[in-house]
């Protein structure tokens, strides 16, 4: 998601798909394999291979959650902060997916609030 949308601001030409393209791993350690296993979620201070800083850095208006959409909105925002021009987030979409349809996600997020 990071490297499409750094590419976005620096090609010249573009087309435009109307379907997501996406290109998962396939080990059952993979982030998509976690997800499958509903393994996909904890809390960005205990994944040891982000940076011990991460929270510094981390958007405000993202849950501090290790999970698909959260990390997506974070390597976003990440690139959009570094990028020319003042460019926002739709944080609807990410908390619509957080909270409405996925209930695996809301329920884990209940849990790290509670700890």
């Amino acid at each position: 998601m990071a490297i499409s949308t750094a590419l976005g601001f620096c090609t010249e030409t573009h087309h435009f798909i109307n379907y997501p393209v996406t290109i998962t791993g396939v080990s059952k350690n993979s982030a998509a394999g976690l997800g499958a296993k509903g393994a996909h979620i904890a809390k960005i201070e205990d994944v040891s291979f982000l940076p011990k800083n991460i929270k510094i850095f981390w958007d405000p208006n993202i849950p501090q959650i290790w999970t698909g959409p959260t990390i997506y909105a974070q390597n976003v925002y990440e690139v959009l902060s570094k990028s020319e021009g003042r460019r926002t987030i739709n944080y609807i979409k990410m908390y619509e997916y957080l909270y409405v349809f996925s209930k695996y996600t809301r329920y884990a997020i209940s849990l790290i609030r509670k700890l």
